[in-house]
């Protein structure tokens, strides 16, 4: 299952001009994420295979909630400048690691992080399952604008989660005659899927430097 894993955002918050009221701003972003989860609201259940012995997912929403982690640590902002010489470097800026995000995981995860230097990081972490790179954007600009007060929670616009209007078995076969053949499933003719049972995700930090530009481009 290639969704089986999280999206990680580090977002770098330098040090404020003015004198920062710590549990203020705190305040203001745990409530801000949980207006933000209102029409986001399966990113405040759990994901986990169906039980019916149909293959897919679903999504069970009784109120879980997402996870918010707040933690100090004795970096600078300015360390974030470059590249992280291996890519567990930053890990405990978003310390909850999640191993499998079907096994009752939050799927969202928002760790607020205090540097030494009056700085901030916030380390969010998405179920690919639930969210892709657009999707996460959309959660990610709404909750800075909520936090902000760029955006008023009463004038969100609905979200729509009606992804069954995409299966055609819920139509009416006397009124809905239209062939979808992109719902069906293709037959593995060449073991296709035999070649990805193991696989792991995996990641690479490449420096701005010429040397590691090339290795890029010949990959």
């Amino acid at each position: 299952m290639f969704l089986r894993f999280t999206i990680e955002y580090l977002l770098v918050y330098k040090p404020s001009r003015h004198v920062l009221d710590k549990p203020a701003a705190v305040n203001r972003i745990k409530a801000a994420l949980g207006r933000a989860l209102v029409p986001y609201y399966p990113l405040a259940g759990r994901v986990r295979a169906r039980t019916n012995g149909s293959v897919g997912l679903e999504v069970v929403c009784r109120a879980q909630g997402a996870a918010f982690i707040q933690a100090a640590s004795d970096l600078t902002a300015k360390e974030f400048e470059g590249a992280p010489r291996h890519n567990t470097q930053w890990r405990k800026l978003l310390s909850l690691q999640v191993t499998d995000v079907l096994k009752g995981a939050p799927p969202l995860v928002v760790q607020l992080t205090w540097l030494s230097d009056g700085s901030a990081t916030l380390g969010v972490g998405f179920n690919h399952c639930l969210c892709d790179g657009i999707g996460s954007a959309e959660f990610l600009n709404l909750f800075a604008e909520l936090a902000t007060g760029k955006q008023k929670f009463t004038e969100l616009k609905r979200q729509v989660w009606s992804r069954y209007l995409m299966d055609p078995n819920i139509y009416n076969k006397r009124i809905y005659q239209q062939n979808h053949p992109e719902f069906k499933k293709v037959p593995d003719l060449c073991n296709f899927d035999s070649q990805f049972s193991q696989l792991a995700p995996t990641s690479v930090t490449f420096n701005r430097s010429r040397d590691a530009l090339n290795l890029l481009l010949e990959i």
